[in-house]
């Protein structure tokens, strides 16, 4: 008797998945204070995958604005890494950012007065009264007056 014995296998390949990484986004309007917006979301394309333990971050999800504008985390896919070689893992990352946008303010200039009854003399009135809606905006950085027309 002869046996012909051909050995069974078992192949089990990498399950490819797909890793979303959402950096985290704030907005506000310009207060003068500086504002910081943190960290980012991880999901994967398969409930077999956990994100909180099989992704490695190098680098750092922040940041930080005080003017007006927009700063972005700048995250990228090779600031992540798979540690369970399971899975074959593909990185789509959404950046974050941090923006400041402008508020709107009220400048009321008021020149000054003067009344008098003509006496043939020449007169003059000098100067003029700045009023802002809004404190954040500073007299002597932002209006320049022009002393003759354009």
């Amino acid at each position: 008797m002869t046996f012909n014995v051909t050995d069974g296998e078992l192949e089990i390949t990498k399950l490819a998945i797909t890793v979303t990484i959402v950096g985290a986004n704030n907005t506000t309007d310009y207060d003068a204070v500086e504002h910081t917006v943190t960290g980012y979301t991880a999901t994967a394309s398969s409930d077999l995958y956990d994100v909180d333990n099989d992704v490695d971050f190098t680098g750092e999800a922040e940041a930080k604005r005080t003017t007006v504008g927009t700063t972005q985390m700048e995250l990228s896919d090779e600031q992540f890494t798979n540690t369970n070689d399971n899975f074959d893992v593909t990185f789509a990352v959404t950046d974050g950012y941090q923006t400041v946008n402008p508020i709107n303010v009220t400048v009321t200039i008021i020149g000054h007065k003067n009344t008098t009854t003509y006496d043939g003399e020449e007169h003059s009135v000098e100067g003029y009264d700045v009023e802002f809606s809004n404190t954040l905006y500073l007299t002597s950085s932002r209006i320049r007056m022009r002393t003759s027309p354009p």
